[in-house]
């Protein structure tokens, strides 16, 4: 099947947008062109400036502010355009689009998004009958604030889209999790986090209230330092949403950092005596194991450091809940950071003699493989995590076989051989090298849901430390860009919360 395209048509409307804002939009001073007053404390303005709009905050050009600065007037257009750029990288400017109100007013907080320094501020507005924005006035800020601002960088159609409520604050630095809140005019809110090192991301989509409240909460683990969050609520065609804000962050070590499972909250598929992992970045750490209402602390560490916690599984039918919290020690105070549901489930077969033909896990090449790409991994987890990333390293998804759908062998050592295949490949070389390594795995046929499409699609289940990952080495080897693969090794679909993966993977364990 194709592969995931992981940035896809969102970004390329994103690109689209922003690039007809800067053009079709003009952002062109008044006739004639030139500022009346050249004073540095006053407010230049331009050729038909009093048609358009009038400016009443700030008063002056050339004050110095903390950040943000609030905007205001009377205009006879119905939208008014606030222009920030840097004025030693014009390059670098936001947009804040104004609605004025039926009497005529408008107001506005403005963010300087791009960190201290002096900023051109043009303000605009659309003359009747013309389609161009006109620069009415012009005026310099100093923004003080040594930080970039927690706040949305705001694009086309916003307003009418969706309206952001929070988070605002003075410093993007954030940890953990970010809440968005807010109201829309459609059905549902979509988010799109991605780390902009690593390119890792992850889609987040929340249905609206029957008044069209929203709150969406994204979890930051798609890796430290500076991500980008993306935000749309209306949908312009299958699987593609018109963003219409962002946020940059620069995400911070969280107070407790999961190790195994990956993923941050969700269900434990628990086939045996599990293991659960990390790091408390806190004081300290506590975890407390819930079976059928009774709750009972299992483990208290009051310092920071590595932990790890083996559980006994539930009984069949038994609720089990474990949270993890970060302990603080000079209060004692605990604050719940993770949470998971646990459910039993069958442990994963073994491979019979009927799968030889496709996965090979006893080839003596095989063998040889597994061996060398997991010699330094300590356990079953750390041996799946290295054959996982070694498949999306070293393995090219066969774009042409996918389009002709003559898949050529697709048997583990011929793709390995090849050096590429389509998913049932991909998925028959990770069982092999899993299975060699000594780990219980099996591939999984269904469907993959990609851009509100759907198609064949194969995958893996492996059992390790008494729970069952699932794992997608396919789509975390890269996507398809104009119809060449682009390799970008990522680990989005290795130990995802089954919650997740079945949003996009239809088949296989089937959440209890």
């Amino acid at each position: 099947m194709n592969m995931m395209k992981m940035v896809g048509a969102r970004r390329r409307v994103l690109t689209l947008l922003i690039a007809g804002l800067v053009a079709a939009l003009g952002l062109s001073p008044g006739a004639g062109g030139a500022p009346k007053q050249e004073e540095a404390a006053t407010i230049q303005t331009f050729a038909g400036y009093g048609d358009l709009l009038t400016l009443s905050s700030p008063p002056v050009s050339g004050i110095s502010v903390p950040g943000t600065i609030q905007v205001s007037g009377r205009s006879c257009c119905s939208t008014v355009l606030i222009r920030c750029s840097r004025q030693d990288d014009p390059a670098k400017f936001a947009n804040t689009f104004v609605t004025v109100g039926d009497d005529g007013g408008f107001s506005a907080t403005v963010w300087f998004f791009d960190g201290p320094g002096r900023y051109v501020m043009d303000i605009a507005a659309v003359p009747r009958g013309e389609t161009v924005f006109r620069v009415t006035c012009r005026l310099v800020v100093d923004n003080t604030l040594s930080t970039i601002p927690l706040a949305p960088r705001q694009y086309s159609g916003y307003g009418s889209d969706l309206e952001i409520n929070s988070p605002i604050a003075s410093s993007n630095r954030v940890s953990d999790f970010v809440t968005i809140t807010g109201k829309s005019a459609f059905p549902a809110v979509w988010t799109s986090i991605e780390n902009a090192k690593t390119g890792q991301r992850r889609d987040h989509i929340a249905e609206t209230l029957p008044n069209g409240d929203f709150a969406i909460t994204i979890p930051l683990d798609v890796g430290e330092g500076e991500c980008r969050i993306s935000v749309a609520s209306r949908l312009i065609a299958p699987g593609t949403y018109n963003t219409v804000a962002e946020y940059l962050v620069v995400v911070d070590p969280a107070p407790i950092d999961m190790i195994e499972p990956a993923y941050r909250g969700g269900t434990i598929l628990a086939c045996d005596r599990f293991l659960i992992k990390g790091v408390a970045n806190a004081d300290g750490v506590r975890v407390d194991v819930e079976r059928d209402g009774k709750s009972a602390a299992s483990l208290k560490r009051s310092r920071a450091g590595a932990f790890g916690l083996w559980i006994d599984p539930p009984a069949i039918g038994e609720e089990c809940l474990v949270t993890i919290s970060s302990l603080h020690r000079d209060t004692n105070r605990c604050v719940p950071r993770r949470k998971y549901r646990v459910v039993r489930v069958p442990k994963i077969p073994l491979l019979d003699d009927s799968e030889k033909r496709q996965i090979q896990w006893d080839d003596a090449e095989i063998r040889v493989l597994a061996e060398s790409i997991a010699s330094d991994a300590r356990d079953s987890y750390d041996r799946l995590r290295a054959i996982h990333d070694w498949i999306a390293s070293n393995l090219a998804y066969d774009v042409r076989a996918a389009a002709s759908g003559d898949f050529g062998p697709t048997d583990a050592i011929s793709v390995i051989a090849r050096g590429g295949s389509v998913c049932q490949g991909y998925a028959n070389v990770t069982a092999a090298l899993a299975a060699a390594a000594g780990l219980r795995v099996r591939v999984v046929g269904g469907e993959g849901i990609q851009e509100g499409i759907r198609e064949s699609h194969a995958w893996n289940e492996a059992e390790v430390n008494g729970r069952i990952v699932l794992l997608d080495t396919t789509w975390d080897a890269g996507h398809v860009k104009d119809g060449r693969f682009v390799r970008m090794p990522a680990a989005i679909w290795f130990d995802s919360s089954p919650e997740e993966f079945s949003l996009s993977h239809s088949g296989g364990l089937i959440i209890p």
